[in-house]
């Protein structure tokens, strides 16, 4: 299993009104112009966990576009105004190839406008021993949300599987570690191949629930900025389709060793496919990186 990341130069021909969520537009020509087998991936229906991220389109200052419920006016772009966005995905071998060296390019014409797109670049890391991931772990670990991170209830259950639809989906607006760890190592089980899963008991079935009790114990936070955002996803039956979730970032103490192994592969995937709910849209774009240590009574320390 390889995973892929192309990033891509989006530039809009004419002046266009985008969609709630930009990244459809990365979306659509992805699953008529893109890689077969990532257009197959894409056109899956609701629901699961795709390994595969579509990034919003970001403007040149890094500003993510998407509607946020409230907001004035409809989301627009000029004519060539630079715009960049990425693609990524767990692949086979032959579907990674794929992807990076069929990308979109050129002219293509959406409901949304028309827009040229290029590749701008292209990583292709294999799922497999030895994975640096995240680097050396410090025990400073920072989580920045570029977009809403949609996270539910949901991830922490450890129970039977046929009992999970009766948990109900609460929307959890604080990044705390427990539902951040859950959700993350979720994410990996199901990516990577089974010899690289991770199991608390050796021996045992991977238990999120007993990883997102360690995380609650061995992590505590730092310092944040966090803030609610309710995004506009569509409309249903005439009505808005909202999802709602946090944005900003927040540095974690994390005082285990095993934990920080943990933290140090799951997050760096989350880097890559997004965390929480809605990745294939552009929710839950985030970055993890391990801090320089430092007295906690020096000035500017987190």
């Amino acid at each position: 299993m390889l995973l892929a990341s192309v990033a891509l130069s989006v530039l809009p021909l004419r002046d266009a009104v985008l969609p709630p969520l930009s990244s459809k537009v990365v979306k659509y020509v992805i699953e008529r112009w893109g890689p077969r087998c990532l257009a197959e991936l894409l056109s899956r229906g609701p629901g699961g966990r795709k390994p595969v991220f579509v990034s919003m389109l970001y403007r040149a200052d890094g500003r993510p576009l998407y509607s946020r419920w409230g907001a004035a006016g409809p989301l627009a772009v000029a004519a060539g105004e630079p715009l960049r966005a990425r693609v990524a995905a767990a692949l086979p071998p032959e579907c990674a190839d794929e992807l990076v060296e069929g990308a979109p390019s050129g002219r293509f014409d959406t409901p949304y406008g028309a827009f040229e797109v290029e590749p701008a670049g292209a990583e292709v890391v294999a799922l497999r021993e030895p994975l640096e991931g995240l680097g050396e772990p410090t025990g400073v670990l920072r989580l920045a949300a570029r977009t809403p991170v949609v996270l539910t209830s949901k991830v922490l259950w450890g129970g039977d599987p046929q009992l999970a639809r009766r948990v109900p989906r609460l929307h959890r607006l604080l990044p705390s570690p427990d539902v951040v760890v859950a959700a993350a190592l979720r994410l990996w089980n199901e990516v990577v191949p089974p010899e690289l899963r991770f199991y608390w008991r050796d021996g045992g079935n991977a238990d999120v629930h007993m990883v997102a009790s360690a995380a609650a114990v061995y992590m505590a936070e730092l310092d944040y900025d966090v803030r609610p955002e309710t995004v506009v996803v569509g409309r249903a039956g005439g009505r808005l389709r909202l999802a709602r979730g946090w944005r900003g970032w927040v540095v974690y103490r994390v005082a285990g060793r095993r934990l920080a192994r943990l933290l140090t592969r799951v997050l760096w995937l989350a880097t890559v496919l997004g965390l929480g709910r809605s990745r294939g849209v552009g929710l839950g774009d985030v970055e993890a990186s391990w801090l320089p240590r430092a007295p906690l009574n020096q000035p500017g320390a987190p």
